[in-house]
């Protein structure tokens, strides 16, 4: 009994000395070698990563330093590339120009562009403003025509083609186009405001009148807005002509070719 037990205990070591699970228990697995291509991937996929941050990094410090910002002034000079204005204040305001850069006038029939910009002209520019440099990048230059201001007392009317005149403290007469779209308006001293009919304009009226140059005629504009201030004294500065020397015939307006018929009440 006690061989068959050792012969027994034999065969069963000898049985899990050899088995491949035993050798594979106590055999260590080594590591894992990077190959060299793999370890350049890895370094140039790192260099790429930190680029792309420099890159961000970079455009966000560009955009805190530009805005979209307009700038309405009185052209100084304009070469190929650059106009240069005076703004309200006074400052002298830079403006470059692009191939992506449009030009437009109310007055232009073609093709408008930097080469038609004239010294005197009001331009208005809308584009990329640069805080550091304090230049605009202009996307947008359009000319502006803004409206004039005329104080002064009626010197003559012109019921019949709907025209007044009127002189300054200077001497200055400017002929005053009435349209339908012309509003009157009459002020009294508690400063309130009422509709004021054309017809009832009368010479020696003190008026303050809000208009459009006419492009063909000098010293002459379309009215937008009258204020008429009855109460107002008159002013010693302001010379009329004698009737007889004031009754001159007004060219009638030229402005749109058509007829207008103004709101008289």
């Amino acid at each position: 009994m006690q061989k068959v037990t050792l012969f027994l205990a034999t065969l069963l070591l000898a049985l899990f000395s050899t088995t491949p699970f035993a050798n594979a228990a106590v055999t260590p697995t080594a590591p894992t070698a990077v190959s060299p291509s793999t370890q350049q991937q890895q370094e140039t996929l790192a260099n790429q990563i930190d680029q792309l941050k420099e890159k961000i990094a970079s455009r966000v410090a560009q955009l805190n330093l530009v805005e979209k910002r307009g700038i309405v002034g009185t052209v100084t000079d304009a070469s190929n590339n650059q106009i240069t204005l005076t703004d309200v204040q006074g400052n002298i305001r830079f403006v470059d120009v692009d191939e992506l850069t449009k030009f437009s006038s109310p007055s232009a029939k073609a093709n408008f562009g930097i080469s038609d910009i004239v010294k005197g002209t009001t331009l208005g520019a809308y584009g990329l403003y640069n805080k550091e440099s304090k230049r605009l990048l202009a996307r947008f230059v359009d000319v502006l025509v803004l409206p004039s201001y005329t104080s002064g007392e009626i010197s003559s009317v012109d019921k019949a083609n709907y025209t007044l005149t009127v002189m300054d403290e200077t001497g200055k007469q400017t002929v005053v186009d009435i349209e339908n779209f012309t509003r009157t308006t009459e002020y009294s001293k508690t400063g309130d405001g009422t509709r004021y009919g054309y017809s009832k304009l009368q010479t020696g009226m003190r008026l303050i009148v809000i208009g459009y140059p006419n492009r063909k005629q000098k010293n002459r504009v379309t009215a937008t807005r009258i204020m008429y201030f009855p109460g107002a004294a008159k002013d010693p500065k302001i010379t009329l002509p004698e009737p007889a020397l004031s009754e001159t015939k007004i060219t009638p307006s030229t402005g749109s070719g058509k007829t207008l018929t103004p709101i008289t009440k």
